[in-house]
Order: C-alpha cells, then sequence, then structure tokens
C-alpha cells in the first residue's frame, strides 16, 4: 500500500505545476482577447457623468471629466439616483453635486468648467437650499441675495 501512495503523491506533485501553468496560460492568452476569468470590469461608458456625481462616485467622475465629458451638459439620471425625484430626470453635472449635499463636489465642477449663468443661479441657490445644503448655496449666490419665492426648480 505504502508504494501505491507514494506514486498518487508523485503524480500529484509532478502534475500540479503542469495543470496550474495550463490554467495561467489559458488566463493571460483568454485576457488578450478581452477576456476577464478572474474580475469583473466596469463599463464606465453606460453611466453619464451627472449619474457618477450623483452617485459620488470620485474615480468615475475624475475619470468622465479628463476623457472630455460634458460638463455642462444634459444628462438623463434615475430618479433613485437623485433624491425626492421621480421617473428618470434630466440634470447637469452641477445639479446632481448640489444634490449630493458636498460642497466639495460642487467645488470642483466649478473647478473644471461648470457654468453658472446668471439666468441660472437663482435656480440652484433654491435647489440647493431645496436639500439643506447651505454651503453650496452660499457658494452659489456669491453673496447675491436670491429669493426662492416663485423660482422654478430644475426637477
Amino acid at each position: 500500500m505504502g508504494d501505491r501512495w507514494t506514486q498518487l503523491n508523485t503524480a500529484a506533485v509532478a502534475v500540479t505545476p503542469v495543470l496550474l501553468m495550463a490554467v495561467a496560460v489559458a488566463m493571460l492568452t483568454g485576457s488578450a482577447f478581452g477576456w476577464n476569468p478572474a474580475w469583473p470590469v466596469p463599463d464606465l461608458s453606460r453611466h453619464s457623468l451627472a449619474e457618477a456625481v450623483a452617485r459620488r462616485n470620485r474615480p468615475m467622475v475624475l475619470t468622465k471629466v479628463w476623457n472630455g465629458a460634458d460638463i455642462n451638459g444634459r444628462y438623463r439620471v434615475a430618479a433613485y439616483e437623485l433624491p425626492d425625484t421621480h421617473g428618470t430626470v434630466s440634470a447637469t453635472p452641477l445639479e446632481a453635486a448640489i444634490a449630493t449635499r458636498e460642497v466639495w463636489m460642487v467645488q470642483f465642477i466649478l473647478d473644471n468648467g461648470g457654468l453658472v449663468q446668471a439666468s441660472d443661479r437663482p435656480a440652484l441657490v433654491c435647489l440647493a437650499r431645496k436639500y439643506d445644503a447651505k454651503d453650496s448655496a452660499e457658494l452659489l449666490a456669491q453673496g447675491l441675495p436670491i429669493d426662492c419665492t416663485g423660482v422654478k426648480l430644475p426637477w
């Protein structure tokens, strides 16, 4: 019986590295052709810049901005991404940043080309007030007195 176990152990020791090498070669070959056997690869193209902002997904926001996404464009955003919305809404990255209540995100959008038109300022400030984003409201108001009476909000 001892000789049989010795033979099986020797076979297992000899075959294991060969099998591991075959698996490694298969994974490398597959990955060269776009197959990822070990990890999922997120598809960044299916989420808009405004969705990435609404999700507070800093790496995706940076990637989108650095790859030339329109920082002032309107994007469709699912309602569950933004508080107090229903269905799909159209939002700019700045509006989505306001809804996150994260002043750093609002500042990032502004620092990277986000425009605040004089005609849009009241709606943006009032949106910030609606979400109790006081720091964002102050940043956007730039010291101007903004009355929210009768101001139409983006959503």
